[in-house]
Parts: C-alpha cells; sequence; structure tokens
C-alpha cells in the first residue's frame, strides 16, 4: 500500500522530461508494475485542491496507459491483475488507516509544496504502525528553497523547528527517525524517514546509494541513536546561520524556552525589506554536526 498524501497535479514542467521520473504519481505507478504478478499492490494519490485533482485526473488518463495501466473508473486504473491506482481528492491528514491490514506493507510520502504545509496528521505514523509492523514514511523539505528561510518570519521559522516534534513525541518504541540532509545545498533540502528499527542499517544504506547515484553528499542522523545531533540539525536547517551561531553551547535552553524566550536567545532580527523575487537564493549551507553523546530528546 503506498500512499502520497501529496499528489499534486501529476504535470510535468518540462515535456521533454519522462513522466515516469519527474513526478511522484508517475513514480510510484512505474515503479508498482515491477510488482505485478507477485504481489498486489495499491497506489493511492491524495490531493486538496479540487482544481489541481481535475487536472490530476487529466494527466493520469493521458499517462498511464504507456505504462501499460487501463482505466477502470473516472479515477481508477489497474495494470495487470495485480496493480491498482486510485486518486482521492481529499486532505492527506484526513485519510483513513481503517483499510490497512497486518499483512499490508505501508509507504507514506509527504512532500508539501511548503515547509509549514504538513500533508500528514501528527499521529498517522502511530496508527499505522499499530495496524502493520512493515511501514515506512518519507517526508521532504526545503527548508531554504528559492532562498525563503531568509524571508520568512522567525516565528515561521520557529514553527518550522516544531514540526517535526509531534512525530517524534508519537514515536513509537520499536521505530526510529532518520534526518538526511543534502551537504553543502542551497535550498537545504532535507529527507525524514520513519521506519522499524530493525531497518535502520538498511535504510541507511539505500539513501546513500541513492545520493551516490546523483553524485551528491549525504549526511544522516538518526533520532534514538544521536537525539543533540538530531535536534541541533532540525535548528540549524530551521534557523538562519546567524540565529543559529547566536544559540550555540545554549540549544537545550532554546528548545525548552517558551516562544518569547527562544525570541529572546535569537537576539535582534534583521528587517528585509526587498521582495524574494529581487534576491539572489541564499547562500547559507548547513555543515556536518558533529555527534553528541549528551542525553536531550526533543
Amino acid at each position: 500500500m503506498w500512499l502520497d498524501l501529496t499528489a499534486g497535479d501529476a504535470s510535468l514542467q518540462d515535456e521533454t522530461d519522462d513522466w515516469h521520473k519527474n513526478s511522484s504519481p508517475g513514480i510510484l505507478a512505474h515503479h508498482a508494475r515491477w510488482e505485478r504478478g507477485v504481489k498486489p499492490v495499491e497506489v493511492r494519490l491524495v490531493e486538496i485542491n479540487p482544481k489541481t485533482y481535475d487536472r490530476l485526473l487529466v494527466n493520469l488518463a493521458l499517462r498511464l496507459p504507456a505504462l501499460g495501466y487501463s482505466q477502470l473508473e473516472e479515477n481508477v486504473w489497474r495494470c495487470g491483475e495485480r496493480v491498482t491506482v486510485r486518486a482521492l481528492n481529499m486532505d492527506g491528514r484526513d485519510i483513513s488507516v481503517d483499510f490497512i491490514r497486518p499483512a499490508d506493507a505501508v509507504l507514506v510520502l509527504n512532500d508539501p509544496n511548503g515547509v509549514n504545509g504538513w500533508a500528514m496528521r501528527e499521529t498517522l505514523p502511530t496508527e499505522i504502525s499499530r495496524r502493520t509492523e512493515r511501514f515506512r514514511s518519507f517526508s521532504t523539505i526545503g527548508w531554504n528553497a528559492k532562498g525563503a528561510k531568509a524571508w520568512a518570519s522567525r516565528k515561521d521559522r520557529i514553527e518550522r523547528y516544531d514540526l517535526i516534534t509531534p512525530q517524534l513525541l508519537n514515536l513509537a518504541r520499536q521505530r526510529d527517525l532518520c534526518l538526511a540532509w543534502i551537504d553543502r545545498d542551497d535550498a537545504q533540502w532535507s529527507y525524514l524517514l520513519e521506519t522499524p528499527h530493525d531497518w535502520r542499517t538498511a535504510t541507511e544504506d539505500e539513501i546513500r546509494r541513492a545520493f551516490i547515484r546523483n553524485k551528491l553528499e549525504v549526511h544522516i542522523t538518526w533520532y534514538r541513536d544521536d537525539p543533540v545531533r538530531f535536534r541541533n540539525a532540525r535548528m540549524r536547517m530551521s534557523l538562519t546561520k546567524a540565529e543559529y551561531s547566536s544559540v550555540r553551547g545554549r540549544e537545550s535552553e532554546w528548545v525548552a524556552a517558551t516562544y518569547e524566550g527562544r525570541l529572546n536567545l535569537l537576539g535582534p532580527e534583521v528587517k528585509r525589506v526587498r521582495p524574494l523575487s529581487s534576491i539572489p537564493q541564499q547562500q547559507d549551507t548547513l555543515f556536518e554536526l558533529p555527534r553528541s553523546n549528551e542525553d536531550s530528546p526533543t
């Protein structure tokens, strides 16, 4: 069971691109075919915006036949006897888990357009992991995409740090969270994976191989392995370079503080008045964070 909570319209920015490599619905539909005749696969594509959903249906009807899919209903396609693609017009935060069975293997994709626009409700991973042990979630975050971090309000940046906290608080004992980020990346793309603890080694190997294939260097930290390094990576991604420098060595104090207390610890805020479109992308890259044995969970 593969759930894409942020399917979008499945369009291509460049028509010369391969659809099955450049949109999440295309990627999932493409890979699901390799399970045909072996395991049943259902892909559920969730899109909240009605107009975007209508374009999604049009693009699926246009693209899926080339991958061997036949349309059964307005929003359902089938490839062979075991692979189904189903589009749903709904909020990903409201998706039910009642259909998930103990023997199911579940993948959840959460790739929101904005850092604050999380499409996965706080308790969804816990709800799914209670129904099946074979579950992994994958969230994508571009902390500084298009230089946005420098132009967000300080309130927004603090909220971005707290975005992951509910997932940590609801993390089941036998599960772990992995945070992986691209080294020296202006957009500060990072990837948050929740996975069974027993899958950690295989998961990290898969991440490193994927980055090597794309000629990128990756940094990885696990929450249960080093919660302090995990916390510091989140702070470094959500705050500006100057803000993080002002609280280096006082990270635990900053995390434990109230919102007002955090503002005071960050020091004076630099006001910017130019519009985002008039400036180059912010050159604010992540450094390799040292590992730590300090005990501080969130």
